[in-house]
């Protein structure tokens, strides 16, 4: 899908990812969690090979909030920690820079409240915050946001670019975003066409050379 990538990320930037629906970029985030392997190529962190990282010890240093968070049924505090063993601090942090504190001091068991099958009892607002949590309590050094506001209306969009803007400070962050207006703020954009990146440079460049980043824009906003 992907072919003749050549990507350099520097610690703590801000990176949009776009392209049309089958373009490559979930696949580009795969790679990065070796969900699957490069046919051809390679990627490094710190300029190690990623490969040379068990997988726990790379997946521990990335966090992944998607546009359908993976919810289990299990309590909040579980679904936060993923682990038997919990440090409080650490989670009342994750769930104060995520928004979610407000939501759970609302519950008479708190954080011991069973989210239900898939997270039925939260609303999909909830369940990204959650999501985000999640993140924040594993503290990564690289965070990956795969469309994590596609499906949400905008009252919960607000509050979950709030959260976002807590936990992407300091952090090399990759964000796929279908909302091009999301992505004013990032250090640079990638447009990727046909498996390539086509494009690259900030929302202003971008716009101002009037190719398939400008394209995707007008039509977005002119529908």
């Amino acid at each position: 899908i992907l072919s003749g990538v050549n990507l350099k990320v520097k610690k703590g930037e801000k990176l949009g990812i776009v392209g049309h629906t089958g373009a490559g970029k979930t696949t580009l985030i795969g790679l990065l969690l070796r969900m699957f392997e490069p046919v051809s190529g390679d990627i490094l962190v710190d300029g190690r090979s990623i490969r040379d990282f068990t997988l726990q010890s790379l997946r521990e240093k990335t966090g992944l909030v998607t546009q359908e968070p993976i919810i289990f049924y299990d309590t909040i505090g579980s679904n936060i920690t993923l682990s038997d063993e919990t440090d409080p601090a650490r989670l009342d942090n994750a769930l104060r820079v995520s928004g979610l504190k407000g939501l759970v001091d609302t519950l008479p068991l708190g954080c011991d409240t069973v989210a239900g099958e898939r997270g039925a009892t939260l609303s999909g607002g909830q369940k990204q915050l959650l999501s985000i949590a999640r993140a924040v309590y594993r503290n990564p050094e690289i965070l990956i946001l795969d469309e994590a506001t596609a499906s949400l209306d905008s009252n919960s969009e607000k509050l979950l670019q709030q959260a976002l803007d807590n936990i992407i400070e300091g952090r090399t962050v990759f964000i796929i975003a279908h909302r091009l207006s999301t992505l004013r703020d990032v250090d640079r954009i990638i447009f990727i066409r046909d498996g390539r990146i086509s494009e690259e440079g900030t929302h202003r460049e971008l716009f101002e050379k009037k190719g398939d980043y400008y394209n995707l824009w007008q039509l977005q906003f002119s529908a």
